[in-house]
């Protein structure tokens, strides 16, 4: 729970809350410049957490806008979910092996056809 509450009290930067189709992140940097959308600015860039993103779309969002910003909460919680760090780790691996295979493989086939290169070099001069 409270791992949760972090997260959503984490700085993030404006633009990941850019939804396509909904809010660009020209357009959310206006909502923040007229004070709309609670945000920081860090250097060049404004940075915004998930509760103050959440607060701007409760309150001034059209009914149309908060479904399409729920819709794509869902798809990236999918999406997170999908693409687990034991999930990348797995993928990794086996891409190594089947990589290595290939690599042993090749390199094998490689020797027998020099090998055939050869006997068929030995065997023209023996002729002559």
């Amino acid at each position: 729970m409270h791992r949760l509450s972090r997260d959503k009290d984490k700085l993030t930067p404006l633009r990941k809350f850019a939804i396509p189709g909904v809010y660009s992140s020209a357009y959310l940097s206006q909502l923040v410049q007229r004070k709309k959308l609670k945000a920081k600015k860090i250097g060049r860039n404004f940075y915004t957490t998930q509760n103050w993103f959440k607060e701007y779309i409760d309150q001034h969002a059209r009914d149309e806008k908060q479904a399409k910003y729920k819709r794509s909460l869902k798809q990236n919680t999918r999406i997170t979910n999908i693409f687990s760090f034991k999930a990348i780790a797995v993928i990794m691996a086996v891409v190594f092996v089947l990589g290595s295979l290939f690599v042993y493989f090749n390199a094998r086939d490689v020797g027998q056809i020099a090998g055939v290169e050869e006997r068929s070099a030995t065997t023209s001069v023996d002729a002559n």
